[in-house]
């Protein structure tokens, strides 16, 4: 039996953590609003773990692809979060809550790079929403989206990591096509 999730963490604020290789995986639960505590937690995590590749999970899609960006439970996670994962270098952020696979450009706190994907600067974070509940994407426009998927046709994200690179790759379920492609890379030493 696989033993990838024999030490599977939790706090008192009910947020999991892992490792796996040389990577994090720390799900935020955002249920509870306490922001501060849930990145205090993540930062201690992170100083005491060293690992290479930080993945954050949460409900919120904090820079998703529908109206439900402007929700005060988004826009309240987004403005508690943004800043403190590109200060942590926090390198990829998978969410749902909108239903629709969106992949943002490198975000600095709130603000795009525009860069889409490549090598990695410190402070840059990646960030996708998946599912396939087939919800209408924005009218608005989204300048912090690289992709957005269009509505209908689910989609499954495969997501590689080695020590120099994470590859999301999502394809369409009916014929494995890929509809979107990413790396995210990082030079050895940082």
């Amino acid at each position: 039996m696989d033993d990838q999730f024999e030490r599977l963490y939790e706090n008192d604020l009910h947020d999991y953590w892992f490792v796996r290789g040389d990577a994090l995986f720390y799900a935020i639960n955002t249920d509870n609003g306490e922001y501060d505590r849930h990145i205090k937690a993540l930062e201690n995590t992170i100083r005491e773990q060293k690992p290479r590749w930080i993945i954050v999970t949460m409900y919120y899609s904090i820079f998703g692809g529908r109206e439900r960006s402007a929700d005060s439970p988004v826009s309240e996670a987004r403005a508690a979060c943004a800043q403190a994962f590109s200060d942590l270098n926090v390198d990829l952020v998978l969410s749902g809550h909108d239903h629709l696979y969106a992949r943002t450009f490198y975000l600095e706190g709130m603000q795009s790079t525009q860069k889409d994907g490549g090598e990695k600067s410190a402070g840059e974070t990646l960030y996708l929403s998946g599912g396939s509940k087939f919800y209408e994407g924005s009218d608005e426009s989204c300048p912090y989206l690289s992709f957005s998927q269009e509505p209908g046709e689910p989609v499954i994200t495969f997501i590689s990591i080695d020590p120099s690179r994470i590859l999301l790759k999502a394809c369409r379920v009916s014929d494995g096509e890929a509809v979107d492609q990413c790396e995210i890379v990082k030079k050895q030493g940082r």
